[in-house]
């Protein structure tokens, strides 16, 4: 048995940390029969792979459930809503924040699915991403001085795997992002497909700060992100500044 399978034998799934709740807040066409299966698997996916402890996952764990309607929020729950309407070019989704300061996930079917993505893992990315920075607000320090935006699942997005018949997003672990001395026994992303730090797969997208320029935007040179990334203008709706993608 190898750590972390030793790890994750002794985590305590039924631990429900943080606590989410999809919101469908109408005209999105989404079948509501589908969003407890889909907020089961990401309350899988939370408990028993994000919540394996740091360097092997991040230690978080959550737990989602579908709301029966916008009114069926508690006052301790992050919300994810899905939104007919996007309000950030080239976006699938985002977060932010509610005036309390609660983070609030936004989720937009109706682009998603003319997109031809799976709202399933659009929704895993973005409890992912949310998860492991709550407020948009955390860069990793590289070897070279540049700071990497805490962004776990862009840089793999066009990969998933299944829990129970539902697609959730693939997303890179903390040695991805942080200098680590021996990366023996260690995997990059949770599917084990990134190869060295800071890899971005075929489809992936990166963005690292300059001082003088903003939020810089790098991909894959071989396959570049779906067509809405090519549009994002800045790391969130906080960061956003003007760039042209550079290739790796």
């Amino acid at each position: 048995m190898n750590v972390l399978e030793l790890l994750r034998n002794f985590l305590p799934y039924h631990t429900p940390g943080v606590k989410m709740a999809i919101v469908d807040f109408g005209g999105t066409g989404v079948d509501a029969s589908t969003l407890p299966p889909i907020a089961a698997a990401l309350t899988k996916q939370a408990q028993q792979h994000f919540a394996v402890p740091p360097p092997y996952s991040y230690g978080i764990a959550a737990t989602i459930r579908a709301a029966s309607s916008p009114h069926d929020v508690q006052p301790d729950e992050w919300v994810i809503g899905l939104l007919a309407k996007a309000d950030q070019p080239g976006a699938l989704g985002y977060h932010d924040q509610t005036p309390d300061g609660n983070p609030f996930i936004r989720v937009f079917p109706i682009l998603d699915k003319q997109d031809g993505g799976d709202l399933s893992v659009t929704i895993s990315h973005e409890v992912c991403e949310t998860l492991a920075d709550p407020n948009g607000a955390r860069a990793a320090q590289w070897k070279d001085g540049r700071f990497w935006a805490y962004e776990v699942c862009d840089a793999v997005e066009a990969t998933s795997y299944v829990i129970d018949g539902v697609k959730v997003s693939n997303f890179c672990l903390p040695p991805f992002f942080e200098p680590v001395a021996n990366l023996s026994g260690l995997k990059l992303d949770w599917m084990g497909l990134c190869k060295q730090p800071l890899e971005i797969l075929p489809g992936g997208y990166g963005q690292w700060f300059d001082p003088s320029k903003g939020w810089q935007m790098v991909q894959n040179s071989q396959k570049p992100p779906r067509a809405y990334r090519l549009e994002v203008k800045g790391r969130s709706a906080k960061r956003r500044a003007t760039f042209a993608p550079a290739k790796i």
